[in-house]
């Protein structure tokens, strides 16, 4: 349940800011739309990622394909009115951010297969083999 939560935020907050960039297309220049394809497509690729490299532990491919897609069509749909420069940075900044969310939510502390261990009464999280202490 908060997986589709946190994926309905993520398509409106990322519909809104597109709907509000083509509003306000003749008052921006084209380095402030190479700006925002970037930051809107890096940032929401990166969540997209992470959510799915979460649900999916260990089976890194789906997530990346999919964040990645998800980040590539954000970036041109955003920077394409604007300029071919601008969609392209905003095309290879949702590659970049779909790569890291996977690998953030697929390996990190977020991920399903790390499991806090109350039964020894220890302070570590045991991952993949590997202890790592709490303070």
């Amino acid at each position: 349940m908060i997986y589709i939560f946190s994926f309905s935020i993520i398509f409106l907050l990322t519909g809104y800011v597109i709907f509000s960039t083509y509003r306000a297309k003749s008052f921006l220049s084209e380095m402030t739309a190479m700006m925002i394809a970037m930051a809107v497509s890096m940032m929401a690729s990166i969540v997209v990622g992470t959510i799915l490299g979460v649900i999916l532990v260990g089976k890194m491919t789906v997530p990346v394909i999919s964040s990645v897609l998800f980040g590539m069509i954000i970036g041109y749909v955003i920077g394409r009115p604007f300029s071919l420069l601008a969609s392209l940075d905003g095309l290879l900044a949702g590659i970049m951010g779909g790569m890291m969310g996977a690998m953030l939510g697929g390996n990190g502390f977020f991920s399903r297969s790390c499991r806090y261990d109350d039964i020894c009464g220890c302070n570590f999280y045991h991952c993949h083999d590997s202890y790592i202490e709490i303070n």
